[in-house]
């Protein structure tokens, strides 16, 4: 089973929340050009919640025209702090035409053994966020 979100569809997190994804689900967010899928925090400030962490090894993880702002409020795995993780052995997400800002830690954190799109560093828009855009540990 998984989170498949449509065009235009907003997701506002309570403070430090975090959305997980977990290893036998999906998360499916493409927005369109004009209808881009929105994740942020109930108060738009930076670093207000924790951001969205994935375990999944689904070919369906995908999160494209959208906005991911605001997150990065604490550690999410591993001592870090991103809008967006990655974590696990073969866990990936694919990344594309998509904004992410205010993350009070990296932008997209990516585990020893994960994978992410590898264009996401270019792929995307990256605003004020604390740490790198895009962190992959090797």
């Amino acid at each position: 089973t998984g989170l498949k979100l449509s065009p235009g569809v907003t997701v506002e997190f309570a403070r430090d929340a975090v959305l997980r994804i977990n290893a036998t689900g999906y998360l499916s967010a493409k927005g369109t050009a004009s209808e881009k899928i929105t994740f942020t925090g109930a108060q738009k400030q930076a670093g207000f919640w924790k951001g969205i962490i994935t375990y999944s090894t689904s070919d369906r993880n995908a999160i494209e025209n959208a906005e991911l702002s605001n997150a990065g409020s604490g550690v999410i795995v591993s001592g870090k702090k991103a809008a967006l993780a990655i974590y696990g052995n073969k866990v990936t997400m694919n990344v594309k035409s998509t904004r992410i800002a205010g993350s009070g830690g990296y932008g997209i954190y990516v585990s020893y053994g994960a994978s992410v799109n590898a264009d996401a560093a270019t792929a995307n828009t990256f605003e004020a966020n604390a740490m790198s855009n895009v962190q992959v540990d090797k």
